[in-house]
This record gives structure tokens, sequence and C-alpha cells, in this order.
């Protein structure tokens, strides 16, 4: 996975990406990834590919990417949830993926991380 986060820098190379089903595979990291280093990988590649306007519907049209990123801030350090919204932030620069950020649960998910800073 560290991997194809190098190659997602390049833009080339997320063309290459995306046109032969790196996407999915990405997914299935971020999903099912063993290490949490591998699924915090897959955040920083979505956000690189989340740089190119069409990219970005691509993902959150894809019916898991967007609730496995907001699952993936449940279980991160802080580093890695910094991470993670930058790219969901990506993610939401095309309207479309507004609604689905929301009923992936993001807003009560932010709510209760400033609640749990403020005790």
């Amino acid at each position: 996975m560290a991997s194809l986060l190098n190659l997602s820098k390049f833009s080339k190379s997320r063309k290459i990406i995306v046109e032969n089903g790196g996407l999915i595979l990405i997914l299935d990291v971020l999903k099912c990834g063993l290490k949490v280093e591998a699924r915090q990988h897959t955040a920083g590649a979505f956000f690189y590919l989340a740089s190119v306007e069409e990219y970005q519907q691509l993902i959150g049209e894809i019916p898991d990417a967007i609730p496995s990123l907001v699952e993936l801030l449940r279980e991160m350090t802080d580093r890695g949830k910094k991470n993670t919204l930058v790219t969901i932030f990506g993610l939401l620069l095309c309207p479309e993926n507004h609604r689905r950020v929301f009923a992936a649960g993001l807003v009560p998910l932010l709510m209760q991380e400033q609640r749990q800073q403020w005790r």
C-alpha cells in the first residue's frame, strides 16, 4: 500500500491507478487491511487521488469509500485522524459527496470528538 501511496503523488500515476481498478483495491485495503499503517496509507492515496476533480466524484460514488474513511477516523491516532480528515475534506470539494459524508455519520463523530476534548 505504501507503494500505491507513493505512486498516487504523481499525476501520471494517478490516471494509471484509476484506469486499472486501483480505487477498488485501495478500498479493499482500507476496509480489510490488517495493519493500521496500511489503512492509513489508503487515506493518503485517496487524498492524492482526490486532488483530481473527476476522481473526487469517482471515489464518492464507490458505496463503501466514504463510510470506510469515517470508520477509519474512529480507530486512528490523532495523526491518522488528521490525514483522514484532510482526505474527506478533499472529497467534499465535490458537491455530490456532501450528502454521502453526512450519511456516513461524520458530523456526530466530530461532535463526539470535540466533547471528549473539552472534558
